[in-house]
């Protein structure tokens, strides 16, 4: 059954905790591959105790193997995806450098049609000193009357 909750952990946290999880299981692989003549010398050849002993060894066999394919290709999905996301991104990165600016990177306005702007009007006069005055000060200098 696939995971139902995406990882929190990025790429290369997983693809490590991956690695360790499958040199693990080669590992307890390993030690039941060894406990197999040991058990098998524990019981009669042919009883049911020997056969149910064994049955449950190679179940527990298939079960590591199984797991340990199933992981290494967990592996190789996650290294394809990592070196194709980073293939893209170099290639992103040089079709930018060499097209010049992406229209995506610089900020719309530069790119607006003329139509979409707004007419301006011509700039009114700058006023004279006398008119930026405030009435009291205007009747304080006296000029209200020239």
């Amino acid at each position: 059954m696939p995971p139902t909750v995406a990882s929190l952990h990025d790429e290369e946290t997983q693809m490590d905790a991956l690695k360790k999880y499958v040199k693990s299981l080669k590992r307890d692989l390993q030690k039941h591959n060894e406990l197999r003549e040991p058990m098998s010398a524990l019981y009669q050849p042919r009883t049911s105790n020997a056969v149910k002993a064994m049955s449950n060894w190679e179940k527990k066999s298939q079960y590591l193997l199984t797991e340990i394919v199933k992981y290494d290709s967990y592996i190789d999905s996650l290294q394809a995806a990592m070196s194709l996301r980073l293939k893209k991104r170099g290639e992103k990165a040089l079709e930018r450098a060499l097209s010049g600016p992406n229209p995506d990177d610089v900020p719309d306005a530069l790119y607006k049609s003329p139509e979409a702007t707004i007419p301006e009007d011509d700039e009114p006069p700058t006023p004279n000193p006398s008119q930026n005055m405030h009435k009291r000060e205007s009747a304080d200098t006296g000029d209200d009357f020239l």
